[in-house]
Order: C-alpha cells, then sequence, then structure tokens
C-alpha cells in the first residue's frame, strides 16, 4: 500500500497488520475487536481501529515491562500534558538509518533542556552517538553565557548545532567572532521561521539545514536533509500516513521503533508534497488542527492570525495573549486577543499599519474590533516569551479566570489600541 500525493503516504503489507492488531490487543478498550482481526484472511489498513494516547501508552507500557524505558510528556502550556513509554534506546538506530545530520568526527552542541519529561535532550544525544559524533550537552544559554562561552566551545570544534528554531536563532545572534563555526543546524519542535533563517544566512560560511518532525507520542516521523526547502519533509520508512481523515492518522510497522502506532490522530493538519530533491512521501506541515478559537462568538483561525501578519517584511515572530472568560474549553469564550510582534533588526515597528493589516487581511477580527472596541490589540516587543522547558516560542497563552495573564507593561515598548 503506497501513497505518491495520493490520500495515503508510506507502506505497510499483511504481516505488519497483523503485527499491530496483535499488539494492539493488549489494550483492553481494543481487545475484542483486534482479536476479531487476527482471524480474517486478508487484512486493510482502515480494518484497523483509531487509537487514543491513553491506548498507545497501555501498549507500549506493557511491552518495556521487561527491559524498562523513559516516561516522557508534552503538553502542559495550553492543554493537559500527554505521557509515553519509550525504550532507552529511544529508536534513534531506526532514525539513523534513514536520516544522518551528524557524521564521524561531528562535535554537536545540544541546547534542548534537560530534565522535566522533555524528551528532546536525551534523543539528540542519542542520535550523536548514532551517527559517530560527539556531544556536548549543554541545555538552554543565556546570550551571555553565548559569548562567554565562544572561545571554549570553538577549541572544543563544536560545528553542530541542535536545538529548535528559537534557541538556533538566539545562538547564532549572540556568538562572538571566536565562536565556533557551525556548519549544520539540526532543528525540530517547531517552524524555521524567519528569525532562525536570517540568522543562519548571516553566517560567513554555508550552514546545513536538516530538521524532524513528530511529537512525544509519535517521536519522530519525518526529516529533511539539506537538498529539501526547510517546510517540506519526508515520511520515514515503515510510516503510513491516512491523509483523507479529519485528523491525519499514523500507523508505524517494524521493530526497534520508539513507539508503536496504530492509526493514531495527529493534532497537525498536512498534506502531500513534492520534494526538490526528488524523494517520495514528501509532507508540509500546514498548522494545529485544533487552532480554531471562538472569538467574541465567531470562529477564527490562530494559524491565519499568525500566517497574515508574518506577510509582513518587518514583522519576525508573533505570540497571542487570548484572554477567555471560561477555565474549561478556553478557546470556546475568547474576548481579547493581543498579538506582541518582534520586529526584525533594520526595520520600523509601527503597531497601527500591523493592526490595520491584520484587520484588513483578516475578515472577521475586522468586524469584531468594530463591534467590541479595544477586543484586538498590536504590542511591539523587544523578545518574545519561550517555554523554558522546550526551548520553543509559544505561539499564544490562554488567559483564563483561574489563570490570569501576567502584566504585559514589562515586556511592550509600544500597546496600540
Amino acid at each position: 500500500m503506497t501513497g505518491t500525493g495520493s490520500a495515503i503516504l508510506g507502506e505497510v503489507d499483511q504481516a505488519a497488520l497483523r503485527e499491530l492488531a496483535a499488539a494492539f490487543s493488549a489494550a483492553a478498550p481494543l481487545a475484542a475487536r483486534c482479536e476479531a482481526l487476527l482471524g480474517r484472511e486478508t487484512l486493510r489498513l482502515q480494518d484497523l481501529p483509531v487509537t487514543d494516547n491513553l491506548m498507545l501508552a497501555d501498549v507500549n507500557r506493557q511491552g518495556l515491562a521487561r527491559s524498562g524505558g523513559y516516561l516522557v510528556s508534552s503538553g502542559g502550556t495550553t492543554d493537559r500534558p500527554k505521557f509515553a513509554y519509550v525504550p532507552h534506546h529511544q529508536g534513534a538506530r531506526q532514525v539513523a538509518a534513514a536520516w544522518q545530520p551528524m557524521r564521524p568526527g561531528d562535535v554537536m552542541l545540544n541546547l534542548f533542556a534537560p530534565g522535566r519529561t522533555w524528551a528532546a535532550h536525551y534523543f539528540y544525544n542519542r542520535m550523536a552517538e548514532e551517527c559517530g559524533a560527539f556531544t556536548v550537552p549543554m541545555g538552554p544559554m543565556e546570550p551571555a553565557e553565548i559569548a562567554e562561552w565562544c572561545p571554549t566551545l570553538a577549541r572544543l570544534g563544536v560545528n553542530v548545532l541542535a536545538g529548535t528554531p528559537t534557541s538556533i536563532a538566539a545562538f547564532l545572534a549572540a556568538a562572538r567572532a571566536d565562536g565556533p563555526v557551525i556548519e549544520k543546524v539540526v532543528w525540530v519542535g517547531e517552524p524555521v521561521d524567519k528569525a532562525c533563517l536570517a540568522a543562519i544566512a548571516s553566517q560567513p560560511q554555508p550552514v546545513q539545514l536538516w530538521g524532524n518532525y513528530g511529537s512525544i507520542e509519535t517521536w519522530v516521523i519525518a526529516a529533511n536533509t539539506p537538498a529539501c526547502p526547510a517546510d517540506v519533509l519526508h515520511l520515514l520508512p515503515g510510516q503510513v500516513l491516512e491523509l483523507d481523515q479529519p485528523r491525519p492518522l499514523l500507523t508505524r510497522a517494524g521493530q526497534g521503533w520508539a513507539t508503536r502506532l496504530m492509526r493514531y490522530p495527529l493534532g497537525d493538519r498536512l498534506e502531500a508534497a513534492a520534494c526538490r530533491c526528488g524523494k517520495p512521501c514528501g509532507l508540509r506541515v500546514l498548522g494545529r488542527a485544533d487552532d480554531q478559537m471562538k472569538f467574541c462568538g465567531t470562529l477564527v483561525s490562530i494559524s491565519q492570525v499568525h500566517e497574515v501578519l508574518g506577510e509582513l517584511p518587518e514583522v519576525e515572530a508573533v505570540h497571542l495573549h487570548l484572554c477567555c472568560t471560561a477555565d474549561d474549553q478556553p478557546l470556546t469564550a475568547v474576548e481579547q486577543m493581543t498579538a506582541l510582534v518582534r520586529i526584525r533588526d533594520g526595520h520600523r515597528g509601527d503597531g497601527d499599519r500591523i493592526r490595520a493589516h491584520l484587520l484588513t487581511r483578516v475578515y472577521d477580527l475586522g468586524f469584531i474590533a468594530g463591534d467590541v472596541p479595544g477586543s484586538v490589540t498590536v504590542s511591539v516587543i523587544g523578545a518574545l516569551p519561550v517555554n523554558a522547558r522546550t526551548g520553543k516560542t509559544q505561539r499564544f497563552v490562554l488567559c483564563t479566570p483561574a489563570r490570569p495573564c501576567a502584566s504585559r507593561a514589562d515586556t511592550a515598548k509600544h500597546q496600540f489600541a
């Protein structure tokens, strides 16, 4: 079963389908259905049941009963954390068999934060091991630390950065001339934005861009190389992606991966994409599947707000403060939105112009702003909030009666009503 720009990307055979049905029969809610499927002469991918995070955790925990593993989590910023069980090897050998961002002798500076059930720091240490590279397990660095460490990192021969696009851009912006010569950046966790691309372009030497895509529940799904555009990734072997469902469904076949997956709904909207590198099974991440908010009674896409503000050449990055009147399902009760905007170096930030562009391009926001004065505001600021645990620039934060937002007076340079 193969997809080439169709509704299904990837392939899976009968043996793999049966192995998955047998494995997921261990999850109590699926036992009867999976056992019935095993009695069929022929199985189709669509015959397998759709799973959820609790089912995945149950099956993967049972699979690690003898060997043990890591218990890691995602989320917690705008939703409850989702926990996952992964083996100590983290599937790094399987990933490295298809994607090798480092070579023997490379020295990788690991900027991902360790601890707090966040997995990226440990995974990239394992990836360096599989690729035969050295690791400097540093974690997040403040600008002053980066400058101070630059001569040492240069002496160590650091030539690879691994981190989120936010942390990579911050490192390159703060690095001194006597710092390490970076040849590659390995990114994950958020899209490569203008700030990251500008920081890479500012380097005196060429810098390769290597990225991958996945989540805590799915681990690594797809990856790209310097031969690919930053926004096109390729499904790894053994993965099958159903794109014609309300949410894309991911199935993973074969042994040695970090997690078992059977028709698991992803949290992002995806589309098949051709790639200039010529490899098959290309995909593009379009944004979150659940990014709509009910703003003053009208549905508005959070991704669209980001995309429209990103059209302006002076806008480097955006963060939204969403003030809600409900603690339960707060995105259904948004009453005020402030767009915090960081301006690119060398450009002037005109908040009135940015707000006018937003209200013109997002039709419904224009009506809301006219009917409810003060409901849509823009602040031009020097630095956007970064999640200390994940190193990502937060796309939005929800302020609710039980969890009110801190005052923005300390960060906002200008407030435009």
